[in-house]
């Protein structure tokens, strides 16, 4: 098992000057001033070859370094060409391409190149193998179930310290309440209000992004919000109730300066249900009462286009971001490709990150971009993760699919998902994993690189993905 990182770990940019690059094989490394990470490489690729690649230890790199080598290479290739044929045709003057290239010559060049090179660099470093400013933001769900634990807030303050060190974007801090079957809540389940108010303080205070989310379970056969959809007085119990947990988390927000404030998550039935529908009206009105920051909903992924979900929330103007939770059954892989996935890991790998990306493009951009009367609405992914186990890939919101430990498949998923979303802020600002992981190391959903679990060597590859600037060494 891999060691978990250092606390103290580098930004998105380079922090370190070229020249404290660590050397190969006792040559040391010319010096060069301190550059962003995806510039860094362009001086030292000039002057090698293809072949020097092929034993680059790291794939991703390799693959970006021989991309970036291959169009400075045609560049070069390019200006010589220009250069040549914007010379004077009389060669009679000895000194004619040097003396009698006129300032028109040369700016027909500089021109042209200008052009060529905002063609060819528009993605020249847009590599999804690394984490640039234009990839959408990186963020985690924190949730913890557990009521009247003494170390409540010590994990909580633990895991955002944490979430920081490892240069996470933004926390949602994810409230869990359960439903009893009166429909009134139990008020001994999920950690304390006092706790989620230091607690986005203390996220605040290190420089993240706050969403607060409430969520629960009921008694019900399935357990789950989504099938949550009670009649009589139970619905009566459970509006009060969830009003009341609702304002109380508004005036959380409020206090400790958070960003966004959900009214809740993967409401499917409730929601779809005719009769609810001013009453989900009147959340968003009873959170804005308390709380002034961006108002937001987290719709399930087979639930985002519902006619009920765009009357009451995309189209409500005080909801300006169409978030998402995506658990997508059988849309990633089949059971059948899930048990073969270990005969070609990275073939099975490619091919989830292909359905990721058609997914996301074709079915959840193409109709947020029809939102607000045309407008458009940003994107984000509220929620998206797996388990360590084979068959994630087909039922990734499954506890457990199946009982073979399948670490590969957990990371060809959530990779998966952050590599087909490359170059996207503009159109999706954040992804946010679910989830981190507090205090219970046994959470088969948590992917704290400081726990030593089994998931641990993916929670290893996202964070390592999170910090990673390229160093090059000279051969």
């Amino acid at each position: 098992m891999r060691s978990a990182p250092n606390l103290a770990l580098p930004t998105r940019k380079c922090d370190q000057p070229l020249r404290e690059i660590r050397k190969r094989e006792g040559e040391a490394i010319r010096s060069q001033p301190q550059a962003n990470c995806q510039d860094a490489p362009a001086w030292v690729l000039r002057s090698l070859k293809s072949s020097d690649f092929q034993e680059y230890p790291d794939v991703g790199v390799r693959e970006k370094l021989f991309r970036q080598f291959f169009r400075l290479k045609l560049l070069d290739s390019i200006a010589r060409w220009l250069i040549f044929k914007s010379r004077p045709t009389d060669f009679s003057h000895p000194h004619t391409l040097q003396g009698n290239m006129t300032s028109h010559h040369a700016f027909k060049i500089h021109l042209t190149l200008f052009l060529v090179l905002s063609l060819f660099t528009a993605n020249a470093f847009a590599q999804e193998n690394v984490y640039e400013s234009t990839d959408p933001a990186i963020g985690f769900n924190l949730v913890s179930y557990v009521h009247g634990d003494p170390d409540e807030l010590l994990n909580y303050n633990t895991a955002i310290a944490e979430m920081a060190s490892v240069n996470a974007n933004h926390v949602n801090l994810v409230v869990f309440r359960k439903v009893l079957a009166s429909g009134k809540f139990d008020l001994n389940s999920g950690p304390s209000l006092s706790t989620i108010l230091k607690a986005s303080s203390k996220a605040k205070s290190l420089g993240l992004k706050v969403t607060i989310t409430p969520i629960f379970e009921t008694e019900s056969e399935s357990g789950w919000r989504g099938a949550w959809n009670p009649t009589g007085t139970t619905r009566r119990n459970f509006r009060i109730a969830y009003a009341r947990n609702l304002a109380a988390l508004a005036k959380i927000a409020a206090l400790s300066n958070a960003d966004k404030l959900n009214i809740g998550s993967e409401m499917v039935a409730f929601v779809n249900e005719p009769i609810n529908r001013r009453y989900m009206w009147g959340l968003i009105n009873l959170s804005k009462r308390f709380f002034k920051g961006e108002i937001g909903y987290n719709a399930n992924w087979d639930n985002f286009q519902s006619t009920a979900v765009e009357k009451i929330l995309w189209a409500h103007p005080s909801i300006t971001t169409m978030s998402v939770s995506m658990y997508p059954y059988h849309r990633l892989a089949s059971v059948e490709e899930a048990d073969q996935s270990h005969v070609n890991p990275q073939e099975f790998a490619e091919n989830v990150k292909t359905r990721w990306r058609s997914m996301i493009t074709d079915e959840l951009l193409a109709y947020a971009k029809t939102r607000k009367k045309g407008l458009g609405m940003p994107l984000e992914i509220g929620e998206f993760g797996a388990v360590p186990f084979n068959r994630s890939a087909a039922t990734p919101a499954d506890f457990q699919p199946s009982e073979e430990l399948d670490v590969a498949e957990q990371e060809a998923v959530i990779m998966g998902l952050i590599r087909s979303v490359d170059q996207m802020c503009t159109e999706i600002p954040e992804v946010t994993i679910w989830q981190w992981g507090i205090g219970d190391v046994s959470d088969r959903f948590g992917l704290n690189p400081f726990h030593d679990s089994p998931q641990q060597a993916t929670a290893l590859e996202i964070t390592d993905f999170m910090q990673h600037c390229v160093e090059v060494e000279l051969p």
